[in-house]
C-alpha cells in the first residue's frame, strides 16, 4: 500500500472536519439582510446594458474617461448627498460596479479618496430612471464643464492621459469582469428558482469559509453571481459577512489562471471535495460551471463541418435505385461518401436499370438498404437488402 503525502493527509484531515462541520450547518445561521435573488436579477439587466456598449471594456480611451469621472467627479459628489438615492451615468457606473467587487480595495480607496465609505445599491429600471434624473441635476449644478453622458461610440480616438490616484487597477478588473457577464448570460439565470437555490448554495460557501477562514474557496456561477450582489450593497456587506466570518470576506476574481496545478485548480478540487463532505452533495451543478471564452470571430466551415452541425445521426432508407446510363456488367458495388467517408451500401446484379422495393414491402424489410450516418464521426454502418 502507497504511503499518503502530505497534501493527501492534509486534505483527509479537512474532509474528515468538514463532515463535522456538516452536520452543524443550518441556512437560518447564515444571516442576509438584502433580497439577493431580487439583487441579482436587477444585475443582470445591469450587465446586459454594460454588455451592450463594446466600448465600456474594449476601447482603452473610453475605460480610461470612466475612470477618471469616476474618481474626480462621481465620488466626491455621491459622498456628500450619502441618502440622496443617486445613479451614476452608464461608464462610472461600470467602473463603479468593478471596484466595488473588490471590498476591501474598495473600502481603503474611498477612505484615501473622499474620507467616507460611499455605499451603493442595485436598482431596477424605474429606480435607476429616477436616480439618474436627480444625479443629472446634482452634477450639471457642480461641474459645468464636464457632460453627466458621454459618447461610448467605439469610434473613439482621442488619447487620454490620467493618472488615478485610486490604488486598486481598475483597469485590470474591467478586462476581467467583462468576461463575467457571458458566463451567467444562459436562460435559466433569469429564474428566481434557479437563482434561490444559488442564494442557498452561497450560503454554504459562507458557511465553509467561516469554518476554514484560511483556506480558499472556488464558487460557481450561480453562487457568483448571488456573491456578487452581496457585493454591490457593501455596508450591507460589510455588516452581514462580518458577522458571519469576523471581518469583511474579501473577493478577489486576478485568480483565474485554470491550468493544472495553479491555485484556482487546486482550489477548486479542495471546494469539490470538501463540499461534497460536509452537505453529501455534488459542488458542481448543471449550467454553472465555466463556459470558457466567448468566441471571438466567426470562422469559414469546411464542407464537412458544414455537414457535421446539422444532423448528428441519421437513420438512411433505400427504397428505389434507377440507373440513367446503361451499364455492361451483371455484378456491380454501389457506394456513398458522406462526410468525406466512402462505404459501400449495397451489391446490385442483373441488366436492368432500376431496382426498387414493392410498396407492400417498404416498412417490413426496410427497403433495398438501410443504414445509418453518424456525421459527428464521418461514419457509416450499413445493413443492405436486396
Amino acid at each position: 500500500m502507497e504511503s499518503l503525502g502530505k497534501d493527501d493527509i492534509k486534505l483527509q484531515t479537512l474532509i474528515s472536519k468538514a463532515s463535522e462541520d456538516g452536520r452543524k450547518y443550518t441556512p437560518k445561521g447564515i444571516r442576509i439582510s438584502i433580497d439577493l435573488v431580487d439583487a441579482a436579477l436587477k444585475q443582470l439587466r445591469f450587465l446586459n446594458q454594460v454588455n451592450s456598449h463594446p466600448s465600456l471594456s474594449e476601447n482603452d480611451t473610453v475605460i480610461l474617461n470612466a475612470i477618471r469621472r469616476y474618481e474626480a467627479f462621481w465620488l466626491p459628489l455621491v459622498a456628500k448627498h450619502p441618502s440622496a438615492d443617486l445613479v451614476a451615468p452608464l461608464d462610472v457606473e461600470w467602473i463603479w460596479h468593478v471596484h466595488l467587487l473588490c471590498p476591501q480595495e474598495y473600502e481603503r480607496d474611498c477612505m484615501a479618496l473622499v474620507n467616507a465609505f460611499v455605499d451603493h445599491k442595485l436598482h431596477s429600471a424605474r429606480t435607476r430612471s429616477d436616480g439618474l434624473k436627480k444625479a443629472k441635476k446634482i452634477w450639471q449644478s457642480l461641474y459645468q464643464n464636464e457632460p453627466f453622458e458621454v459618447d461610448l461610440s467605439p469610434s473613439q480616438t482621442i488619447k487620454l492621459d490620467y493618472d488615478s490616484k485610486i490604488k486598486y487597477d481598475l483597469r485590470s478588473a474591467v478586462q476581467r469582469q467583462k468576461l463575467f457577464y457571458y458566463q451567467v448570460s444562459l436562460p435559466h439565470y433569469d429564474s428566481k428558482c434557479f437563482l434561490n437555490n444559488g442564494l442557498q448554495r452561497y450560503k454554504k460557501l459562507l458557511y465553509l469559509k467561516k469554518c476554514n477562514p484560511k483556506l480558499f474557496f472556488v464558487p460557481c456561477y450561480d453562487m457568483d453571481l448571488i456573491w456578487h450582489s452581496h457585493q454591490l450593497h457593501p455596508r450591507i456587506y460589510k455588516t452581514d459577512t462580518e458577522a458571519i466570518l469576523g471581518k469583511t470576506f474579501n473577493h478577489d476574481d486576478s485568480v483565474n489562471d485554470r491550468n493544472v496545478g495553479s491555485k484556482l485548480f487546486n482550489s477548486d478540487a479542495m471546494t469539490r471535495s470538501l463540499w461534497k463532505a460536509a452537505f453529501g452533495e455534488d459542488f458542481a451543478v448543471t449550467g454553472t460551471m465555466y463556459r470558457g471564452n466567448p468566441a471571438t470571430g466567426i470562422r469559414e466551415l469546411n464542407h464537412q463541418n458544414r455537414v457535421m452541425l446539422p444532423t448528428k445521426v441519421c437513420k438512411v432508407f433505400i427504397d428505389r435505385i434507377s440507373l440513367q446510363q446503361p451499364i455492361s456488367q451483371g455484378r456491380y458495388n454501389l457506394t456513398c461518401k458522406i462526410a468525406g467517408s466512402s462505404f459501400k451500401i449495397l451489391k446490385l446484379k442483373g441488366s436492368q436499370q432500376t431496382w426498387e422495393t414493392k410498396p407492400t414491402n417498404r416498412v417490413a424489410c426496410g427497403g433495398l438498404a438501410r443504414f445509418t450516418v453518424n456525421t459527428e464521426i464521418g461514419r457509416a454502418s450499413c445493413r443492405e437488402r436486396v
